[in-house]
Formats: C-alpha cells, structure tokens, sequence
C-alpha cells in the first residue's frame, strides 16, 4: 500500500522549494550497506557496543544503524525498506522484545521478502536474550549464540562479520 491518501500527488510548482526530508547519507549516493543492524531499542546499549567494535575494526563498513541513519520524522517506514533493498545483509538481534515489537516485525517481514524475492541469504541472527516464545519464521535461520548479552562472543561474532566483508 501507498502511504496517506494524497501524498503522492503534490502540486508540481511545490516541488522546487520543498526541500529533502532526510540528510545525504550513503543511500542517496547510492553506496550499498554492507550490513543493515535491526534490533530492540531496549538492547541499544548492547547493539552499541557491537556496532562499534564493527566500524573500529573496519573502517570501511557501510552500516545502517538506525540510531545514526534515520532523521527524526519522515517517512522512516520507507527509509526502512530501502535501506534493507541495498543492504548485503541483515543482522537481526533476537530478544523477547524483538520479537513483541511490531517495528522490529516490520523490519523483519521486509527482510524476508527481499529474501525470498532475491533468492539469496540475506538475514544473519544474533540470539541476544533468550526467547521461550520465539516465533518460528525468526528460529529457522542459523544463528549466533549470544544469549544473555555475552559481550565476548558478541566481539568475536564482530569480528567475524567485519571478515567476511
């Protein structure tokens, strides 16, 4: 579906002074993201500390981490899919609150789709926190075992990932 009723017809003389509602980020230049970071904001610390042992390790990495790549307001949703079409890979940070958080399902359901439809493997999952209640579509990818925060082996998964790049 198409966002509010009205908003794709805009009055053509509007659109010489109406300016850009995001920053220039990779995406616009149109630099493919090496890894696109989708988690529970409750988890931001954690996610934090991983993002960052990514980018010091390589400073090359193109990462979307919504903390630093979507500006307040807009059309995020949006921003969300594209952001996902022009990653190489999805890493997911599975937690109870990952999975009870619709926009985390969002995130995940584009994934998906831009999964199935490109035929390649494209989400990678880091079991953050234990979820008894997992739903089963985010439990059949392989995944690394991070359980309850284990800030070393979330290193090392860093590590890896910023290898295989």
């Amino acid at each position: 579906g198409s966002g509010p009723a009205g908003s794709a017809k805009q009055n053509p003389a509007s659109k010489t002074v109406v300016e850009p509602l995001t920053p220039p980020v990779a995406e616009q230049a149109g630099i493919q993201y090496d890894y696109f970071v989708s988690y529970a904001h409750k988890h931001a610390e954690v996610v934090d500390v991983f993002v960052n042992n990514m980018k010091n390790t390589n400073k090359k990495l193109q990462l979307f981490y919504d903390k630093s790549s979507i500006p307040a307001g807009g059309l995020w949703i949006k921003q969300i899919s594209d952001a996902i079409q022009k990653a190489k890979k999805v890493l997911i940070f599975l937690s109870p609150e990952y999975s009870n958080s619709p926009v985390c399902w969002d995130e995940f359901q584009c994934a998906k789709l831009v999964e199935y439809n490109s035929k390649k493997p494209l989400i990678q999952t880091i079991y953050l926190y234990n979820d008894s209640t997992m739903p089963p579509i985010m439990g059949i990818y392989s995944w690394a075992d991070c359980r309850e925060g284990d800030t070393e082996k979330l290193q090392q998964i860093a590590a890896e990932f910023c290898a295989a790049c």
